[in-house]
């Protein structure tokens, strides 16, 4: 059952990096070609009037944005796992469990949880002295809101475990 969980927990790593690409790109290259070379055209005219009103020639370089056409390539090579399970090779070991919310994009969501309150000694034997605590993580998520008979999307932050680590007990005295 775990290989299925990594293998799921791999592809929503991948749909977030495809998603988070897409909106970087679209974020910053995302304008319309004809808005584009409209503003690019108000931009050279404006800087032709600078240069005229202050009599001095310009000489460094201008750099543009032009649009870049994105290209889904479904075959494309991923970066291969790695050859051992951290999860399992951990001083402070976890496994995964998913939470499933047909309204979120990605539905299927990997969430961590630790195998062990304390962690784990040279030996292999549990050690109470540091205990297992998750590792959170803040990721964003699409929820799909009914509204007025249409579907919205909504961002909205989410906070999952993606594994765990070990820390010192924290004892607060009553003094």
């Amino acid at each position: 059952m775990a290989p299925a969980l990594n293998t799921r927990y791999a592809t929503v790593l991948k749909a977030f990096f495809i998603s988070g690409t897409l909106l970087l790109v679209l974020g910053v290259y995302g304008v319309d070609d004809k808005v584009g070379q409209s503003n690019r055209k108000q931009e050279r005219s404006s800087r032709s009037k600078d240069r005229k009103m202050a009599g001095v020639l310009d000489r460094a370089p201008r750099r543009t944005m032009d649009a870049v056409k994105l290209v889904f390539d479904t075959d494309a090579t991923f970066p291969q796992p790695v050859p051992y399970d951290p999860s399992q090779s951990s001083i402070s070991p976890w496994n995964y469990s998913s939470i499933t919310d047909d309204n979120l994009i990605p539905p299927v969501i990997p969430q961590a949880y630790c195998l062990k309150e304390g962690c784990l000694d040279a030996d292999g034997v549990e050690d109470m002295n540091l205990i297992s605590k998750p590792i959170l993580l803040q990721i964003m998520v699409l929820r799909r809101v009914n509204q007025k008979n249409r579907i919205v999307l909504k961002m909205e932050k989410k906070m999952v475990s993606v594994g765990c680590t070990c820390v010192r007990p924290f004892v607060l005295s009553q003094d």
